[in-house]
């Protein structure tokens, strides 16, 4: 999936976690402040989580985390999704 880059914005990488699985981001987005990446995060966890809940799913944790091209890490996101 490309996304769109915004000059004089910070770049972000959006590693997603699917349990322990990683899918890292190797493209980023650029987000022009820090609520730009919080909802950039947002975004990427609600897709995942509409992709990957299944009605066989009795218990998933689905987490982003954003990090700068420095490797500093901007937020961590966490959805987890319990049935009984």
């Amino acid at each position: 999936m490309r996304r769109q880059r915004d000059v004089g914005a910070v770049i972000y990488f959006f590693d997603a976690y699917d349990g322990d699985a990683l899918y890292a981001d190797t493209e980023g987005t650029n987000c022009a402040t820090a609520a730009n990446m919080r909802l950039e995060a947002t975004r990427i966890l609600m897709e995942l989580a509409s992709d990957n809940f299944s009605d066989e799913d009795r218990l998933r944790t689905l987490t982003v985390v954003a990090r700068s091209a420095g490797n500093e890490q901007g937020g961590r996101m966490t959805l987890t999704f319990s049935r009984e």
